[in-house]
């Protein structure tokens, strides 16, 4: 398999009063193709941190991430924003979706904000909703959509550009226990059929333990 995200040595601290508070202190894992980690740790052991600095959203004080072989720890805003756009998904515990717009609409605007044509956009789209178990559902706005459906249209939208690596926080945060398993079994079959990356950030052990990679972080360090 290979390597999608390298993360080695990662440092990230936050101004607080007149001080500063040490959230990483030198974090290192590996995350290849087709692998599903779970990303365990208490509130506040830095899991949040860690995801955002993962998917180029905050920037490290020092260390290296890597996304299929680039470092872009100190890359530029414009790099950093197009490999986010075309290598990186993100699906969180809400799924924050464009109301006004219905579930098909939803995983169409990220490809053309990409510069894929609309024709091209709503082919990827229906095919992604097909695979999601959601055709049916595709012109319907998120209000008419359950709580599990949303969910899986965010993670439709996640795949849209077809991405290397998809992190996840809390994705099942909000769903019963029977949503959340099919959620999760989703990502997993994605993981495999797609050979995607895939970091989980999640608070259930029970789901977490169905992985043959658990990353724990503690104190500002994996454990």
């Amino acid at each position: 398999m290979s390597e999608v995200l390298s993360v080695h040595d990662l440092h990230k601290s936050y101004r607080e009063g007149k001080g500063r508070l040490e959230v990483l202190r030198g974090v290192s894992f590996l995350l290849a193709g087709g692998e599903m980690a779970a990303l365990l740790g208490p509130s506040g052991s830095g899991k949040s941190t860690l995801l955002h600095l993962c998917g180029l959203l905050d920037q490290a004080d020092r260390g290296v991430i890597a996304v299929e072989g680039q470092d872009m720890a100190r890359a530029g805003d414009s790099a950093r924003t197009r490999l986010r756009r075309n290598r990186i998904g993100f699906i969180y515990q809400f799924h924050h979706l464009l109301p006004e717009f219905s579930a098909l609409e939803n995983v169409v605007l990220p490809q053309m904000i990409a510069g894929k044509s609309k024709r091209r956009a709503k082919k990827r789209a229906h095919e992604l909703l097909e695979a999601v178990g959601l055709s049916p559902r595709a012109a319907h706005r998120p209000a008419e959509l359950s709580g599990g459906e949303q969910q899986r249209v965010a993670i439709a939208r996640a795949l849209a550009n077809g991405p290397a690596l998809l992190i996840a926080d809390e994705p099942t945060g909000n769903l019963d226990q029977n949503n959340a398993q099919r959620v999760f079994d989703l990502l997993l079959d994605i993981c495999r059929r797609e050979k995607t990356a895939i970091l989980v950030a999640t608070h259930n052990l029970a789901l977490a333990g169905a992985l043959s990679r658990v990353i724990e972080i503690q104190d500002g360090l994996v454990k």
